[in-house]
Parts: C-alpha cells; sequence; structure tokens
C-alpha cells in the first residue's frame, strides 16, 4: 500500500481558491451608485455625501420625524428625516405629499420648526442660530416635495431636488 502525501502546496492552492471566490461574491455586492438609486435617494445620499454638514447626521424612525415636525404620516407618499446627534442643530428632511394640502401643511411645519429650534437653540446652543437663520427649504411644488436643510455649509447642498 502507498502513502500518499498532502503537499504543503495543496493547501495555499485552495486557500487560494477560497480567497478569491469570496473576492468576487463579495464585489458583486457592492453599493449602489448615487445615480442608480431614486430621486430622493439621490438627494438625500448627495446631501450627506458632499461636506453640508459639520457632523454625521443618523436616520431618526419616521414616528418621531413626523412627531417633530406635527404632521401626519399618512399624508406623505415618502419621508426621510435625519438629525445630528444633539451637538449641533443640523438635519436633514424629505417630504413627498400626497395632497397639495398635505404640501402646505409640511411648508408650514418646517418654518415652524425652524423658529421653534432657533428659540431654543438661543440659551444652550448660540452657535448654532446662524444655521438656522439660513435654512434652506426647496421646493417642487409640481411634484408636492421639498426638503429641509440646517447645514453647516448650505453651498455644498444638491442644487435641485433631482440632481
Amino acid at each position: 500500500m502507498v502513502k500518499r502525501k498532502f503537499i504543503p502546496g495543496a493547501i495555499i492552492l485552495i486557500a487560494l481558491i477560497i480567497a478569491a471566490v469570496m473576492v468576487v461574491f463579495l464585489t458583486s455586492k457592492r453599493q449602489q451608485k448615487i445615480s442608480e438609486l431614486t430621486p430622493p435617494d439621490q438627494y438625500i445620499a448627495a446631501a450627506l455625501a458632499d461636506g453640508a454638514f459639520s457632523v454625521p447626521l443618523y436616520a431618526v424612525d419616521k414616528d418621531i420625524g413626523f412627531m417633530l415636525y406635527g404632521l401626519n404620516s399618512g399624508d406623505y407618499s415618502f419621508a426621510e428625516f435625519y438629525l445630528s446627534d444633539g451637538a449641533t442643530a443640523e438635519e436633514l428632511t424629505y417630504l413627498t405629499a400626497k395632497s397639495a394640502e398635505a404640501y402646505n401643511a409640511a411648508l408650514l411645519a418646517v418654518e415652524r420648526r425652524r423658529k421653534e429650534q432657533i428659540a431654543e437653540c438661543t440659551g444652550y446652543l448660540p452657535a448654532e442660530i446662524p444655521k438656522l437663520e439660513n435654512a434652506v427649504t426647496q421646493q417642487a411644488p409640481a411634484d408636492l416635495t421639498l426638503s429641509f436643510a440646517v447645514a453647516n455649509d448650505r453651498a455644498k447642498l444638491p442644487a435641485s431636488l433631482y440632481e
């Protein structure tokens, strides 16, 4: 009976094959490019990636977002809310209303929130007040869509809701 020796090179070859398969698998699961996203997601991804905000913003549960703005979630077909961790007043909101009434309610709500935030920040975050005073509300009335951003550098926000 002949005994076969397992060659150490075979172990290396098997390891290389496994590594190659893993690389192919992982690279096929890459993140979507911004251009492959839907328009609302494109805007949000671009706004969050382009340096408009001085701190990371975190997605907030939609129910909490609607509560902060005093809006009814059933009136909106798309909604995303992003807030800072509280160290700044920076935030980003994107809404698409189901009706002109809900769209107008959202416009009033973002202005009300901006004023409330100015009042709240007066005592404990006075450096944030200029950001709130220069908050950006972008509108696409024909699509009943708007975004509201309190940004560190408003020039770095996308120029349009469909960019």
